[in-house]
């Protein structure tokens, strides 16, 4: 045996009474006689090893404390929680349920590990940090603040959780990421990479934020939408569906990323601007106002597209724009499609009036100005 319970120094709290242990043999850095913490009864720490209780800390119920963890400060182990390995508990840190903390982990501060959580390898819970439920948390990985990792949720690798972040459902952050201020990473989505998530962002569905990208403000992420390379999110703009934002563009302000539709290279997209379907942002376009590029639509600069905005009574925006075909699309309220058919709905809609008239015009200078583009062929003539 390596420790006895002292009989006549015991505490009494919720019902349970604590003894404390005293070193019957050197071990670890304790010396024989030397006073430890308190737990319940004997096995709650393992005779072997080098396990210890230190300080004011408590370990009670079915919890058990073995091979060469520690626990010391003011922290409390209980339920059928377990720490071994490596494992460390200090300061008010609790552990409590059927949760693990293993390996070379370490929870510290006001933390609290519950439900059926995993701390292990070397990772870092402290502050007032939370982890819970079905949650893991390894590697070099660190939780910190007020964030809270639940559900199913894991953080891995040398990411970072901060603030008051939270990660949710089985949504993973790994590499290193880093999730921090009040953002929320949930669903299935994945964090990887140098990416960064901050402010008041939401990741979910299936969405994921990988390379040197960066989320922020109240952005929101969803469906399986992909922010990749050095790309940046940011204001209220929020990317949907099977989108793509990547290398170092940027979408900004109330801007909509939807559908298939992709935003790349150096392109920025922000005001209130659209981009769905099957459309392309690329080059060094800048799109912006109430611009709306769907379809097919292929924009590489200023001059692959075209506004005409509050065309009508309602204030709405007009957009022409060239095609990935090399033809030219509109798009319009709901519309989408060739200026004839655009026309057609005109006709339609207002018969032959002066406005759809105008409407006429309208389309020949779009078709003027966005024909076939020979602005290379005469460069080179």
């Amino acid at each position: 045996m390596k420790y006895e319970l002292v009989s006549d120094d015991v505490v009494e709290l919720l019902h349970r009474k604590f003894f404390r242990i005293r070193a019957l043999i050197d071990f670890s850095n304790v010396k024989v006689g030397e006073l430890g913490g308190y737990i319940e009864k004997e096995e709650n720490l393992s005779q072997l090893g080098n396990a210890r209780v230190c300080d004011r800390a408590r370990v009670c119920g079915d919890a058990q404390v073995y091979g060469d963890a520690l626990i010391h400060g003011d922290a409390q182990v209980s339920g059928n929680a377990r720490v071994y390995g490596h494992g460390r508990v200090s300061d008010k840190a609790r552990v409590y349920d059927n949760a693990q903390v293993l390996g070379g982990a370490q929870v510290s501060g006001n933390a609290q590990v519950w439900g059926n959580a995993q701390i292990l390898g070397q990772a870092r819970v402290a502050g007032e940090a939370q982890v819970l439920d079905d949650a893991r948390v390894l590697g070099d990985a660190k939780v910190l603040g007020n964030a809270w990792v639940s559900d199913n949720a894991q953080v891995l690798g040398n990411a970072r959780i901060l603030g008051n972040a939270q990660i949710l459902g089985n949504a993973c952050v790994l590499g290193e990421a880093q999730v921090a201020s009040y953002a929320q990473v949930s669903g299935n989505a994945q964090i990887l990479g140098n990416a960064c998530v901050l402010g008041e962002t939401q990741v979910a569905s299936y969405a994921q934020v990988s390379g040197r990208a960066k989320i922020s403000g109240n952005a929101y992420i969803s469906g399986k939408a992909q922010v990749l390379g050095a790309a940046q999110v940011a204001g209220i703009a929020k990317i949907s569906g099977n989108a793509c934002v990547s290398g170092d563009a940027q979408v900004l302000d109330a801007a909509q990323i939807s559908g298939e539709a992709q935003v790349l290279s150096y392109a920025q997209v922000s005001g209130f601007a659209q981009i769905s379907g099957n459309a392309q942002v690329m080059g060094a376009a800048r799109v912006s106002g109430r611009t709306h590029l769907s379809g097919n639509a292929k924009v590489s600069s200023d001059k692959d597209f075209i506004d005409f905005s509050s065309i009508d009574r309602y204030g709405s925006t007009l957009t022409a724009y060239r095609t990935k075909s090399g033809g030219i699309e509109l798009a319009y309220e709901s519309f989408c499609g060739t200026p004839e058919a655009f026309l057609q709905t005109i006709v339609q809609r207002y018969g032959h009036s002066r406005t759809a008239f105008e409407y006429q015009l309208l389309i020949k200078f779009v078709q003027s100005r966005l024909q076939a583009d020979d602005s290379l062929q005469e460069a080179t003539a």
